[in-house]
């Protein structure tokens, strides 16, 4: 994902999207939860061309994925921040790690300052850990950035 969205973005994004992949009974949950206004068939294409939607994945049926209450963008500071009340862990990915081809971790925590950051886009990954294994995680779309011209 990080190869074609470090190539692609900020112009074209390219949404991720979660199935389950089942293949034995200890099978992963995975899912896609989409922001619609109505359960109509135009809310929900407007959630997929708009990415207003994020998936999930969870190891058992009965746990649950971290909740994202909310995600502030603040554009005079120059910062998004992510609110969840049960991630343990919040990562901020952009590009690849050359060497073993691996997607680049740039910042851990809930607030990512981009003022300064020289990438196209970042994605967030949060993360419920259960003895160190990550059990449980949510994806969001990517926010893709046009870096200014200072000159």
């Amino acid at each position: 994902w990080d190869i074609l969205l470090t190539q692609m973005m900020p112009n074209r994004p390219i949404f991720g999207l979660a199935t389950d992949d089942y293949h034995r009974l200890s099978a992963g949950w995975g899912a896609t939860v989409h922001l619609m206004n109505a359960l109509t068939e135009e809310a929900l294409r407007h959630s997929l061309q708009s990415g207003q939607f994020f998936t999930h994945y969870t190891q058992t049926p009965s746990e649950e994925a971290p909740i994202v209450e909310r995600i502030i963008i603040n554009t005079e500071e120059r910062y998004i921040e992510i609110i969840s009340p049960d991630a343990e862990e919040i990562r901020w990915y952009s590009g690849i790690n050359e060497d073993i081809k691996t997607s680049r971790v740039v910042h851990t925590g809930n607030r990512f300052y981009y003022g300064a950051f020289k990438g196209n886009y970042v994605r967030v990954e949060l993360i419920k850990n259960e003895q160190n294994v990550r059990r449980a995680y949510t994806l969001l779309q990517p926010f893709g950035f046009i870096q200014e011209d200072n000159e």
